[in-house]
């Protein structure tokens, strides 16, 4: 509840009769969670040259800056009540693991990987490997994901998180979702309309 008023609040002083005004909170809000925080973005010239992954609108510099500002702003009353956002509280987690001198973990599945930020991956990598500099065990991380799937917009480039899949990724192309029993029940529903099995 806080943290909501808190970015209502920056908002209410920030956007009005500014450029953001058309954007619309949530899309605002979505921005700085998943882009600037989910990426860990320590100052505005990485927020400038980042690629924006998966992102519907275009933001330009001018719109970036304002962004930048009200993200601040954010931060701010977020800090004078002494209260931390959902993605602040995912950076604090992948530093708290980076440190581990003994990583915990030996093996990590991800699955549902496509709506990850690059800082809930670097969390991953972080657990089999401790530090950012330290190899990753052989079969250290299993990554399952379908882009087609994706419920977040905002993704990045896997090589950001410190993880290297050339030569080792694999597309599955058999569909075992529609066995023999789901693919009766859906016949079922949708009487005689065609059904495929793919």
């Amino acid at each position: 509840h806080l943290v909501n008023q808190a970015f209502d609040s920056a908002c209410s002083e920030f956007i009005v009769d500014s450029p953001l005004e058309g954007i619309g909170k949530d899309y605002l809000r979505e921005e700085i969670e998943r882009v600037i925080k989910g990426n860990a973005l320590k100052n505005l010239d990485d927020y400038l040259s980042i690629e924006r992954l998966g992102r519907k609108r275009s933001f330009p510099q001018s719109i970036r800056k304002l962004v930048w500002e009200l993200a601040e702003l954010w931060t701010s009353k977020l800090a004078e009540q002494n209260v931390v956002s959902y993605p602040d509280r995912k950076i604090g987690a992948r530093d708290a693991v980076r440190k581990l001198t003994q990583p915990p973990y030996r093996c990590v599945i991800v699955d549902e990987a496509q709506d990850l930020t690059l800082v809930e991956m670097q969390i991953v990598r972080a657990l089999v490997a401790g530090a950012p500099g330290n190899p990753i065990p052989d079969n250290g991380i299993l990554i399952l994901d379908d882009p087609a799937q994706r419920i977040y917009a905002g993704g990045y480039r896997i090589r950001r998180a410190g993880l290297d899949i050339s030569g080792r990724a694999h597309l599955l192309k058999s569909n075992y979702r529609n066995v023999p029993a789901v693919f009766r029940a859906a016949k079922s529903v949708r009487g005689n309309v065609l059904v495929t099995r793919d």
